[in-house]
Order: structure tokens, then C-alpha cells, then sequence
């Protein structure tokens, strides 16, 4: 059976964001099967949010905008679109998930790139390099890409992995058990250990940095220092797996995030 690519995105109030991110789906060299908008957003973004999707829709005709039906943050809006893909009749044992963040967006090459190391190394996931970008229009900064990944690569910080560059057998996510809908951020930390997790799950690199991810500043993001979605995340991360930590990684958690996030 042929693989399918399935794009997700998740978005809440940033219709301009959106659009670049949607562009980038259009200029892929590989096109995904099908295209899922997920809103998140209040309801004074919600018209703004269809009218984004439905200009997208020309460049992309097989793209699909649905409401979060489940818990009102990222993670609810990620499950519904696994729901629906699921209702939609998805093979999840042919079907890849790549999830793309509204503020963020991909090379051209990106699901090529991610589908062929995929089926050349039998991975259950893919993940290629982020170039951060703290400004407007700069360059960005190539961050590591890692050899490899272990459970406690996760536990105090983020090796270079997060939505926007996992690409990820729909079966092996399912398994894992989807997004934890009971965290308000740090949600790519938790899903890469619940990967990681199982005996399965073989994790691919694609040596080429290929995600821009954005951080910039005031622009609704979940990982805004002392906002109170950053907060509640950290906490409930710590109290999930601060029992597989040793000391020292408490510590050094605790101390990330005062320094990081205040």
C-alpha cells in the first residue's frame, strides 16, 4: 500500500501566520494527500481563520478546516485532527502525520526529504533540523541536529524536536496515545517520550535543516516567559515525569525553566 501524507496544523488566532505556513505546504516538491486545519480560536478569529483556509484552498484543493472538539488548547486541536483523519478512512499503518505549527513553515524539499529517509530506513519517525529565527526576516540560526535520541534527551530540555519537524507513523502515534491534552505546552517533549517508549519505535534523521521555526516574540506563542499556558506546561510535565528523573535532572529542570521562562 502507497504511503499517505497527512499535514496537520493546529492554529489559534493568527491568520497572517497561517498563511505563510499554508504557502509552504503549497511549494512542496512532494505534495501531502490530504491537508488538516485544526482551529483552536476565539471567535473573533474564527471568520478570519476560514477565510485564510479558503484562499489556501486554491493552491491547495485537497485542504480541510475543522473546530477543536475536544480540550480548548494545542493538543485537543492535534487529536481532532487525528479523529477526523481516522473518520476520514486514513490507514494508519500507510498514513504519515506531519504536524506543522500556524507560526512556522517548511522548505520545499521538507516531506520528500522526511518520506524517502522514512521508507529507505524503515523509521517509524523522521526528524530533519530547525533554523531559528528570533526577528522578522533574519537568517536564522541552524540549530543541532541530533544522531540520536534517548527518553532522557527529553526529561530536562528540547533536543531540536517539536511539532513542526516530526513526521511520524500515524500507527506509532496512535499507540503512544496521541497529544496529553492535560498539558497547556511543552506537549512535543511529552509525545517524543511516549515515542520513545515504545519497544517499536525507530527514529530516522534528516541531516538537513529544512524548518524554519519562528520565535518570535508577542506573537501568541505557548512558550512566552511567565505566560501562564508556559507554566501550567512546565508544572504538569515535572509532576508526570519527575519520578524518572534523577536528582540532578530535577534540578537542572527547575533551573531551565526559572531561567528561561521566569
Amino acid at each position: 500500500m502507497s504511503a499517505h501524507i497527512a499535514v496537520l496544523i493546529p492554529t489559534k488566532n493568527r491568520p497572517e501566520l497561517l498563511r505563510r505556513a499554508l504557502g509552504s505546504i503549497a511549494q512542496q516538491t512532494k505534495q501531502p494527500d490530504t491537508v488538516l486545519v485544526i482551529s483552536d480560536c476565539d471567535n473573533d478569529h474564527e471568520n478570519q481563520t476560514r477565510d485564510a483556509v479558503q484562499e489556501a484552498s486554491r493552491m491547495l484543493p485537497k485542504i480541510q478546516f475543522f473546530k477543536n472538539q475536544r480540550t480548548k488548547n494545542l493538543s485537543g486541536a492535534i487529536n481532532t485532527g487525528l479523529y477526523f483523519s481516522i473518520q476520514r478512512g486514513l490507514v494508519p499503518e500507510s498514513t504519515w502525520i506531519a504536524i506543522l505549527d500556524d507560526d512556522d513553515d517548511w522548505a520545499p524539499e521538507y516531506l520528500a526529504e522526511c518520506l524517502k529517509t522514512a521508507e529507505s530506513q524503515r523509521c517509524d519517525v523522521v526528524v530533519s533540523g530547525l533554523i531559528r529565527h528570533e526577528r522578522t526576516g533574519d537568517e536564522g540560526i541552524p540549530l543541532t541536529i541530533p544522531d540520536t535520541l534517548t527518553v532522557h534527551d527529553f526529561l530536562i530540555q528540547n533536543p531540536h524536536v517539536q511539532g513542526s519537524n516530526l513526521f511520524v507513523k500515524f500507527s506509532t502515534l496512535l499507540q503512544a496515545g496521541g497529544f496529553d491534552e492535560s498539558l497547556e505546552s511543552t506537549t512535543d517533549r511529552d509525545v517524543c517520550i511516549r515515542l520513545l517508549d515504545l519497544d517499536i519505535c525507530h527514529i530516522g534523521f534528516v541531516k538537513k535543516h529544512l524548518v524554519h521555526h519562528w520565535a518570535i516574540p508577542d506573537t501568541n506563542r505557548l512558550s512566552e516567559p511567565k505566560s501562564s499556558r508556559k507554566i501550567q506546561g512546565l508544572t504538569g510535565f515535572y509532576q508526570k515525569y519527575a519520578p524518572r528523573m534523577t536528582e540532578p535532572e530535577r534540578e537542572a529542570f527547575r533551573e531551565r525553566a526559572r531561567n528561561l521562562f521566569e
